[in-house]
């Protein structure tokens, strides 16, 4: 019997509880213009980041070998889906292309270029600072040819420091 009413009393401290945690999603500008459509199909991928933002808690950089990680502000899909999912969208207003596939794609598929981006840093700051950086190639996929290869390094000012307004920036 006592251990009974131990059970009954710490079922209430079992169950789950409402979770009132605030999600995010990437989300495309809204200001790009739409190109003529051509007549490529892109593929779009592999997108890699690194190993610490693979989870759906949001991180944030305190320090260039420190990252916080917030057990209440979180992410409302994989963030390298949600990257592949916004990519996609821009580069259909962007290039012109007829289709564009996200990685994997089945190789019955005619897909004349691949667009690969390793995201090395995608994360915000204390101070509301957001800081995209990345390394990209172009590859022709029948060639397996890197027609071009580059890195971009993006930094751009918050409205403000909470989540709700780096999340946009």
């Amino acid at each position: 019997l006592p251990l009974l009413g131990v059970a009954v009393l710490t079922t209430g401290c079992l169950s789950p509880k409402d979770d009132r945690s605030p999600f995010y999603v990437v989300a495309a500008p809204a200001d790009t213009a739409r190109t003529a459509a051509g007549h490529v199909t892109l593929g779009l991928g592999p997108i890699t980041l690194p190993e610490y933002l693979h989870r759906p808690q949001m991180v944030t950089r305190v320090g260039e070998n420190q990252v916080t990680i917030s057990e209440d502000d979180r992410w409302a899909e994989g963030l390298e889906a949600g990257i592949a999912r916004v990519m996609r969208q821009d580069l259909e207003r962007t290039t012109g292309a007829t289709q564009i596939l996200i990685y994997p794609w089945l190789v019955t598929r005619n897909v004349q270029y691949d667009v690969e981006v390793d995201f090395l840093r995608f994360e915000g700051n204390a101070a509301g600072v957001v800081e995209l950086w990345a390394a990209w190639r172009i590859r022709d996929v029948p060639t397996h040819d890197v027609l071009v290869a580059d890195e971009f390094r993006i930094t751009q000012q918050a409205a403000g420091t909470a989540t709700s307004d780096v999340v946009p920036a």
